[in-house]
């Protein structure tokens, strides 16, 4: 099986995605501003928006393609900062996304959802997600 990769080195986010019959592109698009992905008393409080992600037909890109198997594995890295941010708040840190209506954490039983401890110079280590359905939101770190 072809593994292709999409680096987003700004972002500090790699994309593998597996061979699925046609061949497919990783796009970034634009983060809409936060106060537009409001949060819910007690639900997912993000404190840094990392990308927004958009998967596509290579040959047709006005085609999005929203279903993997084998899934998508999503490398998300975290900073010093976003480890602080959670201990300051007493949280653990996850990763979720915006499903247009609410921030949903990514988790283990869903998305096999870890952290990887892998510090560099500007890096605490990465958020792991694999994933079978995507559309196009936005993902953030947060509590």
């Amino acid at each position: 099986m072809t593994i292709g990769r999409k680096h987003f080195r700004t972002e500090g986010v790699v994309v593998k995605h597996p061979s699925l019959g046609i061949s497919i592109d990783v796009l970034r698009l634009p983060i809409p501003p936060l106060v537009s992905m409001p949060t819910v008393a007690g639900g997912f409080i993000p404190s840094r928006l990392v990308i927004n992600l958009k998967v596509v037909d290579k040959a047709d890109p006005s085609k999005i393609v929203t279903t993997f198997d084998p899934p998508l594995e999503v490398r998300v890295r975290y900073t010093p900062g976003d480890e602080k941010d959670a201990s300051d708040k007493r949280k653990l840190l996850n990763l979720a996304y915006w499903d247009g209506k609410k921030w949903v954490r990514f988790t283990q039983k869903d998305h096999q959802f870890k952290l990887e401890n892998k510090p560099t110079k500007k890096y605490a280590g990465w958020g792991i997600v694999k994933i079978t359905h995507w559309t196009d939101p936005p993902k953030a770190w947060g509590t």
